[in-house]
């Protein structure tokens, strides 16, 4: 009992932020001048929503999302998989069960290692993929909730992440994105000094990969408890109800889900 309450005490403000801040100075150490990316992704996680991140090949996602999963204990938690036009539902949410379908006229999936058993996936290349495919994601983004068999499961998704090279261009893709609440630009090389950096850093050994984890689930979980006990102020809410009518002006619409 005694070992409880001190493992408790220590999870104060002060020492989460401060292993939050750990986690995004590690990184930076390798994700040179990619500040978004990583803050982006450490928003999503602390409050259980979902980002994706656009920009073109070769600027460092895939890495950096991938060291910041080792940095906060969920290697072992994350599904990932790159799409294409010719990826189907199953390379996410498992294949039917012939079985199943031969037995008792059920059309039920395997989901044992797919998306819906896992709390944090990664979707590469989202929008090179089908719309079918997106599609059968909607209610897994927005409920944490799959249809299976005509049973209603509940799935332990916290965060998914998505990379692509191109914004959605398709009507048909405008509900899949407005479920993905942080948005991040992932930009090339700016500059000479940059390119210097990066250089350097990939002659080093990297520190995340050889960083023990920074953060765990139970941190993670006192966090966010943190962020639910914050208030809204006067203040930020008029200058929030303030954008609102500043974009209807503009004919700026966001969806409901989205305010």
């Amino acid at each position: 009992m005694q070992h409880k309450r001190n493992e408790q005490t220590t999870l104060t403000s002060p020492v989460l932020l401060k292993r939050v801040n750990k986690v995004l100075s590690t990184l930076r150490k390798h994700s040179i001048e990619q500040d978004d990316l990583l803050e982006t992704l450490m928003l999503a996680t602390l409050t259980k929503e979902h980002a994706i991140f656009i920009g073109p090949w070769g600027v460092n996602k895939t890495a950096t999302i991938e060291n910041f999963m080792h940095l906060i204990g969920a290697n072992g938690d994350l599904f990932s998989v790159t799409i294409d036009n010719t990826t189907q539902p199953e390379a996410l949410l498992g294949p039917y069960a012939p079985r199943e379908l031969i037995e008792h006229d059920r059309y039920v999936r395997n989901i044992e290692g797919s998306i819906l058993q896992s709390r944090y996936a990664f979707i590469g290349e989202v929008f090179n993929g089908n719309a079918a495919t997106r599609h059968a994601l909607h209610r897994v983004l927005n409920e944490r909730k799959f249809e299976n068999g005509g049973d209603t499961i509940d799935i332990p998704l916290q965060s998914a992440f998505f990379d692509s090279n191109q914004y959605p261009a398709r009507k048909e893709d405008k509900p899949f994105y407005d479920r993905i609440l942080f948005r991040a630009n992932v930009r090339p090389t700016q500059s000479v000094e940059t390119l210097q950096r990066i250089l350097h850093c990939e002659l080093m050994v990297r520190d995340a990969d050889v960083t023990p984890p920074l953060l765990n689930a139970q941190m993670l979980r006192a966090i966010r408890k943190c962020i639910v006990s914050v208030t809204m102020t006067d203040i930020a809410e008029q200058e929030f109800l303030s954008l609102f009518v500043k974009l209807q002006a503009k004919d700026i619409a966001l969806s409901p889900r989205r305010w």
